[in-house]
């Protein structure tokens, strides 16, 4: 079928332009082509340069704590936004400037917001599927934008706060002249949760593209997010019934260590732990940059092959990371098994069952270590759970999911409790109540939109 699909340039001037739906329905009117078949539909996800090529993570990758760079690059770097968020800084880290993170999750949210309209269409018994899958499929990814942009401009979700910490703009149609306050924490996460469900219930259980999501796929974030509120009954739920769907892990001892990079640059179609494929990058991270940090390579045992298959040791003594299931380009920062093994496991040992936690934890160090592993053996709740978290830091290392660990344990008795940095001789520290786990708005948000800005 030779139709163009310009959807997508119709959404990404709405973007940048300032148009809403009356932009839109021009364009309908127009004799360009616009959706009306479920495929036209389809294709305003498929575009991979939108959903999988960026997110809402660059704030997420550069404010962990899993890496450092030396004072001269850290000098040389000409985006000062990246800068400043690597110190933590206060007050606008954009200088004025524009959010990656802020334009790439809202443009995300858009075109999902856009292919939401297939119902509109009435399918026959013949595209039904085709109608849930693309319904499904924009759901999920509205979600997951909603989801990463709260942990970037949100406080972490708290019960006994939600209903009165400020959500971000729930925008839930393609026409953003209409202006939208920023709602509530509490707001925001039942909208991802509901859209996720209902998500679920449209989707086959696995997806034949791993750009696309599939059930399992769905509940794997519902896994995520149900972790990131502190709701452990779920988030082992959700963990054990992706994996009940598909549960395959890579045996680390098949992969070469003397490799450039572990993985190829393919998708992650040749790894099986992969079931959805995102990837982000920013300058400050780049492999050319980045020194992992002592305390994450000094936590790695004498039998543990991540040791030499996720990093390179340099003459200078700087360590860049080669272990990314996205191969040379960028930071795999989309799901794998491996994550959800570790969701089981601690949610299961939060929950003080160590049976079901230990049998999770040990399945996925087997296929981690040498032929001389031995399952761990650990009695205590406290020691399960510290663990757990610490094979997190070695398992999922620039995945974007160190900056959620940071911020949830904050207030848990497992996590740390002040993070620094040091930049030419001069310590910048992140301590637990500090403002600053919330990164400001742009102001060009908050100018056009006029919502409110966090504190500093």
């Amino acid at each position: 079928m030779k139709t163009k699909i310009l959807t997508y340039y119709i959404a990404a001037a709405c973007v940048f332009a300032g148009c809403g739906k009356d932009f839109l329905d021009i364009k309908r009117v127009s004799n360009q082509t616009v959706p009306v078949l479920i495929s036209d539909y389809q294709a305003i996800l498929d575009n991979y340069d939108v959903f999988n090529q960026v997110n809402a993570l660059e704030l997420a990758l550069i404010g962990s704590d899993e890496y450092t760079i030396s004072d001269v690059r850290y000098n040389a770097l000409s985006q000062a936004y990246q800068k400043n968020a690597y110190m933590w800084s206060a007050g606008d880290i954009f200088e004025g400037g524009e959010s990656n993170d802020w334009n790439w999750g809202y443009q995300q949210i858009l075109h999902a917001n856009l292919a939401l309209d297939v119902e509109k269409i009435s399918p026959r018994p013949s595209d039904q599927d085709d109608w849930n899958t693309v319904k499904g499929t924009a759901l999920f990814y509205r979600s997951l934008a909603f989801f990463q942009l709260a942990e970037l401009f949100c406080r972490k979700y708290d019960p006994n706060s939600a209903n009165r910490d400020m959500g971000i703009p729930l925008r839930l149609d393609y026409d953003i002249q209409v202006r939208i306050g920023r709602g509530t924490v509490k707001e925001l996460y039942e909208q991802i949760l509901a859209d996720l469900k209902q998500s679920a219930e449209l989707l086959p259980e696995r997806s034949v593209h791993k750009f696309r999501p599939g059930k399992n796929t769905v509940y794997a974030l519902l896994a995520r997010v149900y972790l990131q509120m502190g709701d452990y009954e779920r988030s082992a739920h959700y963990a054990e019934e992706s994996l009940k769907i598909y549960d395959e892990l890579l045996d680390y001892n098949s992969l070469d260590e003397t490799a450039a990079f572990t993985f190829p640059e393919n998708y992650g179609e040749d790894n099986p732990e992969v079931i959805f494929f995102q990837r982000a990058n920013a300058t400050i991270i780049n492999s050319a940059r980045l020194n992992v940090a002592r305390h994450i390579l000094d936590s790695y045992e004498a039998t543990d092959l991540r040791a030499k298959l996720y990093f390179t040791y340099h003459a200078d003594n700087r360590v860049s990371f080669k272990g990314s299931y996205s191969g040379p380009s960028g930071y795999f920062v989309g799901i794998a098994v491996d994550e959800l093994y570790l969701i089981a496991a601690e949610s299961r040992a939060r929950l003080n069952n160590l049976v079901e936690a230990s049998a999770w934890l040990n399945k996925l160090l087997a296929k981690r270590h040498n032929d001389s592993f031995e399952p761990l053996q650990i009695a205590g709740q406290k020691e399960f759970v510290d663990r757990i978290l610490l094979e997190r830091q070695k398992q999922l290392f620039m995945r974007g999911l160190r900056w959620y660990d940071m911020r949830r344990l904050t207030t848990d008795a497992e996590g740390p409790q002040i993070y620094f940095r040091i930049v030419d001789g001069k310590r910048y520290e992140l301590i637990p109540t500090s403002a600053r786990w919330i990164w400001p708005l742009p102001q060009s948000e908050i100018e056009l939109g006029d919502v409110p800005q966090n504190e500093e």
